[in-house]
């Protein structure tokens, strides 16, 4: 009942918060008619080019939306910069699994937005489409934006022949037609274009992006715009907090069977690591928590209240999990599900009025590995963090016919460095 409270509490405040909060940047847009539109640009954080503009001015609270079609440019801030494209797109795909035999380039007109890479002499402009398909585009003096050319396919090679038999293997190919064109566009500098053919490059924005740079540093042209490469982000901080746990015992196996365990009140403490994921705008990441924890277990035995037995022991805890941030102003929630293994670092066993041999039997081989699944819950603000988590884990019996289990919940803080 608990996991199923905390769960919808996660899901109702991502509903809410994800309505009622847009990620806006202040920008500009230029519209095709030459006027511009100052104001708030909501931010493209999905991995397919968008093909309208989400935005709203500082006269209207209203959420606008324009299509590429009677947008120029838009740019948000000292950040990304995009442009409107109109024209044609080849329609194959590049992934493996979906190529044919055809190596003929096939085109359907379509507009969108383009990202730009780069914008000088020679300018490079990046998207991915509805197909979630990569496009590669150029201009050369600011002048008509054309689509690199690229398409994959399949050919059938004979790789063993006689006069009995033969082996066919299906291999993939390129046409590669975007270095005819770029062999073209920079002829006026010969010792480049002599080595395209050659030159060790793939179709992606990053090889050719070297290749451009190296065009407008021949032609001694300014770069204008350059986008920044997004690596992602890595968050480090301390951790630490107080932990509530419940062992269950299920086993026939005495004297186990007759003792109620009490909770365990203990603090943990440690280090996080918590990396963003490039693109995603600060939303996804993989957090990894390394954590210092004990337990301390107090059994009463059913019929004597005398008849005692304490569990100790110390697990060096390495939690991951997939984390999800809110974006916004001043405090942000996320929510996280993931995965904990645990390593026993120290155990012992101290009973009274209890037959020695059947109480440390458990221990002898006393599980030095434990697993649980984790779901929480928090928020970042600034430097800070706060969160509650809950951890369902497999315990310490290493023997099926007595099995352990933890529920444990967390309230933890930390600071990020």
């Amino acid at each position: 009942m608990k996991i199923i409270i905390l769960v919808g509490i996660c899901f109702f405040g991502l509903i809410n918060h994800a309505n009622a909060q847009r990620d806006f940047i202040p920008g500009r847009i230029v519209l095709t008619n030459g006027d511009t539109i100052k104001g708030l640009i909501q931010k493209i954080n999905q991995r397919i080019t968008p093909e309208n503009v989400v935005f709203k001015t500082p006269s209207e609270s209203k959420i606008q939306s324009l299509p590429a079609s009677r947008v120029r440019s838009f740019r948000y801030n000292g950040g990304e910069w995009y442009f409107s494209y109109a024209g044609p797109l080849e329609t194959s795909s590049l992934h493996d699994s979906e190529l044919t035999y055809d190596s003929s380039m096939h085109t359907t007109n379509d507009t969108l937005f383009i990202r730009c890479v780069l914008f000088s002499k020679a300018s490079l402009f990046y998207a991915r489409d509805r197909n979630d398909r990569t496009h590669l585009f150029f201009s050369m003096n600011g002048e008509g934006v054309r689509e690199l050319a690229y398409k994959k396919y399949y050919v059938d090679e004979i790789v063993i022949a006689n006069y009995r038999n033969q082996i066919i293997r299906r291999s993939i190919m390129g046409n590669e037609m975007y270095k005819g064109q770029l062999i073209q566009a920079f002829s006026d500098c010969m010792f480049l274009v002599g080595g395209i053919l050659s030159r060790p490059m793939q179709y992606n924005k990053n090889d050719l992006l070297d290749l451009f740079e190296d065009y407008n540093r021949c032609r001694a042209s300014k770069i204008i715009y350059r986008e920044e490469k997004d690596k992602g982000r890595l968050e480090v901080s301390l951790q630490g907090g107080l932990s509530v746990s419940d062992i269950k015992i299920v086993t026939n196996w005495q004297p186990w069977s007759f003792y109620n365990f009490n909770q365990s009140y203990d603090f943990q403490g440690g280090v996080a690591f918590n990396y963003f994921l490039p693109r995603t705008g600060n939303r996804f990441s993989f957090y990894n928590e390394i954590l210092l924890k004990p337990y301390q277990l107090r059994g009463v035995y059913k019929e004597n209240n005398a008849t005692t037995v304490t569990l100790s022991s110390l697990y060096a805890k390495v939690i991951t999990t997939g984390r999800y941030t809110l974006q916004g102003h001043g405090v942000l929630p996320f929510f996280e599900l993931g995965i904990s293994n645990s390593f026993l670092l120290y155990s012992n066993i101290d009973s009274s009025n209890l037959v020695e041999e059947n109480a440390r039997t458990m221990f002898r081989d006393f599980r030095g590995y434990e697993q649980g699944l984790i779901i929480s819950s928090g928020v970042e603000w600034k430097k800070l963090t706060g969160l509650i988590r809950l951890e369902k884990s497999n315990g310490f019996s290493p023997y099926g016919s007595l099995r352990t289990s933890f529920t444990t919940w967390y309230l933890q803080a930390g600071y990020i460095f």
